[in-house]
């Protein structure tokens, strides 16, 4: 009996691992595209669109830039003590200019505290101070003279002894 048991097992093994049906491999099939460009965006069908135009030059001056009131900042400046060129420096960083501060001022200090534009805040430190400030728009910069230059004169030979 154990014959007749391992021959019909081995048969089950034998017939189950082939196959006499022969599988063929699945087709995929893709659609023909019916247009050539993707769909437009569907979030904004409407668009508002502006005409180019010529921009005016970079120099040109209309007879009215001389008559408008410029639009300048109107800030609270307050410095106690400090020198007249960190003076000049706050008072640039406000326009984000540079700033120019000369060597005979560097001992000088201040105190200010003020409300108004830059060209206001520099006149109430020249006011208080025997200096000259100079704001040049068209370099971006402040600059902070001495309005009195000193005479430097040089020793001669004769002068020196010799």
């Amino acid at each position: 009996m154990r014959h007749i048991l391992l021959i019909i097992a081995m048969s089950l093994v034998a017939t189950a691992c082939s196959s006499s049906v022969e599988v063929r491999p699945a087709k995929h099939v893709y659609q023909i595209a019916e247009q050539q460009l993707p769909h437009e965006a569907t979030y904004s069908r409407l668009r508002w669109v502006h005409l180019p135009t010529t921009q005016p030059a970079a120099q040109l001056h209309r007879a009215s830039d001389n008559l408008r009131p410029r639009l300048l900042p109107i800030v609270h400046l307050t410095i106690e003590n400090k020198s007249l060129c960190d003076a000049a420096t706050t008072l640039a960083s406000l326009m984000r200019y540079s700033s120019y501060c000369s060597s005979q001022l560097k001992e000088k200090r201040t105190s200010i505290e003020a409300l108004g534009n830059i060209y206001e805040l520099a006149e109430k430190i020249a006011d208080q101070h025997p200096v000259r400030i100079v704001i040049d728009e068209e370099h971006k910069e402040i600059r902070l003279l001495p309005s009195m230059v000193e005479r430097v004169e040089f020793l001669r030979e004769e002068q020196n002894g010799n």
